[in-house]
């Protein structure tokens, strides 16, 4: 997509207001393209319902806080939870014993 973002630099179309890195400070409340990039710490979804984007999907595997968050489109079984290995990888479903009754 390189070629879509002017080399001046003095417009700011659509592309633009993507931060291709981290370090583009008035451009960091967007949303990521997908899910393989990784969120900043300040994104917040425009779409949002009710939970933030970075509270249903991890900024990593060890960001244990939010290991245990249940999205609501994913809480048609009330004994499993949806924990999403890393980025990459879509939400898989883990049971979790003891909290369902057969």
């Amino acid at each position: 997509y390189r070629e879509t973002v002017p080399r001046n630099h003095t417009e700011k179309p659509y592309r633009e207001t993507i931060p291709r890195n981290h370090t583009e400070k008035p451009y960091r409340e967007t949303i990521p393209r997908n899910h393989t990039e990784k969120p900043y710490r300040e994104t917040i979804p425009r779409n949002h319902t009710e939970k933030p984007y970075r509270e249903t999907i991890p900024r990593n595997h060890t960001d244990k806080p939010y290991r245990q968050t249940i999205p609501t489109n994913h809480t048609d079984k009330p004994y499993r939870q949806t924990i999403p290995r890393n980025h990459t990888d879509k939400p898989y479903r883990v049971t979790i014993p003891g909290n369902h009754t057969g």
